[in-house]
């Protein structure tokens, strides 16, 4: 049995998915600029506070690919 597809109003979806797609590139950029600084870092003690950022980043980046499935996968609008 398939699921029905929730309604946004005219537009929302769009605005939502564009705001998901600026979002992902930013945090994108952000976590290269980290991967950058964590090769130049001469400390392990920078080096793990850094690694601990990308994580964390690349965790939130997961998160917003699956909203924007989501909001691909289960909206009309």
């Amino acid at each position: 049995m398939s699921r029905k597809k929730g309604i946004m109003p005219e537009g929302l979806k769009e605005a939502v998915r564009n705001r998901i797609l600026t979002s992902i590139s930013l945090l994108t950029e952000e976590i290269e600029k980290l991967e950058k600084d964590y090769e130049k870092a001469e400390s392990q003690a920078v080096k793990n506070i850094i690694m601990a950022w990308i994580i964390s980043k690349k965790k939130r980046l997961e998160a917003l690919r699956k909203s924007l499935w989501s909001l691909d996968h289960k909206f009309e609008g």
